[in-house]
Parts: structure tokens; sequence; C-alpha cells
């Protein structure tokens, strides 16, 4: 009898078709995978283009936007700095022409206050306080735009701009009797505040503005 029977054989051609079959279909498979893939890329480079102009295109409009949006501000800081002028002998003891200037870059309302004491040799305050008209003699100048409150301070009536001066306070002050265990000392205090807005000047001092002046209460 022959190994391979006529049944035997049927069976053997029938799984190669079958191979042969499996084979085909992965082919057709991968042949349909390579269009897909062949495509995709002819698609991509065909947007590649597009894509970089919508880029160029933003960026056009963004940095348009940042450039017209931009805006350079430079601040300065207010300085109220009131400054004490005076000519002082030191030989004579006198001081003389005493008046402030306005060294900031606002205008600003003045006062000033006028301290004088005693002090010993070693530069300590005491508290025997100096006799005017005895110890000393202080004169005033006329000006009607200083002006004396009960609290002790002298005001400037007028607000001060940007590097003006005040009129003189002071004409002269000596000292007219001496001692061996004391020097006489005038302190001039100056205060300022910026003259805008009115109310802060009106709050801090107590007094009233009006068209730019200081006036005290009962004036």
């Amino acid at each position: 009898m022959s190994k391979h029977s006529p049944k035997h054989m049927a069976t053997k051609s029938k799984v190669k078709e079958s191979t042969r079959g499996r084979h085909l279909t992965e082919k057709v498979e991968i042949a349909k995978n390579n269009m897909t893939l062949e495509k995709t890329r002819i698609i991509f480079k065909g947007l590649i283009p597009i894509i970089l102009i919508l880029i160029i295109a933003i960026g056009g409009t963004i940095a348009f936007l940042m450039t017209q949006n931009s805006v350079e501000n430079s601040f300065v800081l207010g300085q109220v700095k009131p400054e004490i002028k005076e000519n002082f002998n030191s030989a004579n003891k006198v001081k003389e022409d005493v008046y402030v200037k306005n060294s900031g870059n606002v205008p600003i309302f003045v006062r000033t206050a006028i301290i004088i004491n005693w002090k010993d040799k070693e530069g300590r305050v005491l508290d025997l306080p100096p006799a005017k008209d005895v110890d000393y003699s202080i004169s005033f100048s006329t000006s009607t735009n200083w002006i004396k409150s009960q609290d002790g301070y002298y005001y400037y009536k007028n607000a001060l701009d940007v590097n003006d001066d005040t009129d003189i306070l002071i004409e002269e002050c000596i000292q007219t009797r001496e001692y061996e265990d004391r020097t006489l000392e005038v302190n001039i205090i100056v205060q300022g505040i910026q003259a805008e807005p009115t109310n802060a000047v009106e709050e801090a001092w107590g007094v009233n503005v009006v068209t730019n002046c200081i006036s005290l209460g009962g004036e």
C-alpha cells in the first residue's frame, strides 16, 4: 500500500492552499497600510507650508499687539525738602537774614519753630531759659506773609513753588550778655508738607487753606 493515499494527499493540498491564501491576505494588508502611510506623508507635506504661514502670522500678530500695548511710564517720587537759609557770624554771635527755601521737587507749605536755650561747655542743654532782651535780642521782618500761631509756630501763608524762597523771617538774633559757663543756642526748626491736596495740610496742621494760602483760625 502506498505511503501517501489519495485522501492524505488531498488534505495536504488543502493546507498548502490555506497557507498561500493567508500569505496573500497579509500581503494585501501590508500594501494597504503602506498606501495609507504614503497618503499621510503627502497630506502632511502639503500642510507644512500652511502651518508655517499660520505660525508666522500668529507670531507677527503677537509682536504687533505687544508693541502697540507697551507703554513706558516713569514715576518720580515727590520730595518735600524745606531748607533753612541764614547768615551766621560766629565771632560776633549774630544770626541774620533767616528764611526758608523749597529745595524739593513739589510745591509745599512751610512752618518754623524758634528754640532758644543755653548750653554748657559740654554741649548739654540747660534748664534755665535765656531771657529775651536781657540775654539776647531778636528782630523779625515786617513781612505779612509770616504769621505766628498760638501753637508757637510761624506759618508762611503762601505755597512755595520748587526753588522758591520765603520772605525773611528773622532779620537778626544776637547774644547780648556773656557768661563764662554757657553759650546761647538759637535753633530754627522747619517743617514742610506737600501743598496738594490742600486737605493734607489742613488735617496735619489744623489750618485752613483758601486760594492756595494758609489762614489761621480767627483771621
